[in-house]
């Protein structure tokens, strides 16, 4: 599944493996790290959020094994983000899933964004030493990629085989995509609820 997933989307992964790339590119200052993982924080916080309010999704993983939101909060507030504005950000606006094969495909979008978090930190670190305070979120999977790649792979495959669920486990995977990348442009404007 996790291949078909892969193939699928392939359309989405330029831009999104972008976001990434550009977050650490010539361009990289404190300010444009703090603004990339603010953004990063809306989408994952509701995400999760989603996930966990998805009925029978407890059934399939453990999200609070998975969930990273709060190392980013974590990380946020180290970079100078006070917890009242943090707590003001918007979300993005994330509907709880109609059921746990649509679920998947999100986190998919989340695990696969994973793969990239190691040459982010190691940027960060090497050209912004002071803001290596900020990089427990990119560092939360460290060491536990493959395996939780390789769990998230076992637990689509086995929802795969119920029936339609492939296809919803797809669609999940194609609208969370599109909701990063919108999310993440640069013209979505971010602003407080205060």
């Amino acid at each position: 599944m996790l291949t078909r997933l892969d193939l699928d989307t392939r359309p989405f992964h330029g831009y999104i493996d972008g976001f990434w790339r550009k977050l650490v590119g010539p361009d990289l200052s404190r300010s444009t790290f703090v603004d990339g993982l603010i953004r990063i924080y809306g989408f994952e916080c509701a995400v999760e959020a989603a996930a966990a309010y998805t009925p029978g999704f407890h059934l399939m993983l453990d999200l609070r094994e998975r969930s990273r939101s709060g190392y980013l909060a974590q990380d946020l507030v180290n970079l100078g983000i006070g917890s009242a504005q943090l707590a003001q950000l918007s979300p993005c606006l994330v509907a709880p899933f109609a059921d746990p094969a649509e679920a998947l495909g999100w986190l998919y979008v989340l695990e696969r964004s994973s793969s990239l978090h190691e040459m982010v930190k190691r940027q960060v670190e090497a050209r912004l030493p002071q803001s290596s305070k900020g990089c427990s979120y990119l560092s939360a999977a460290a060491g536990e990629s493959s395996q939780r790649w390789n769990e998230l792979g076992r637990v689509l495959d086995r929802v795969a085989c119920e029936p339609n669920a492939t296809d919803r486990i797809l669609a999940g995977a194609q609208d969370g995509f599109r909701c990063a990348r919108d999310w993440c442009s640069p013209e979505t404007r971010l602003r407080s609820t205060g």
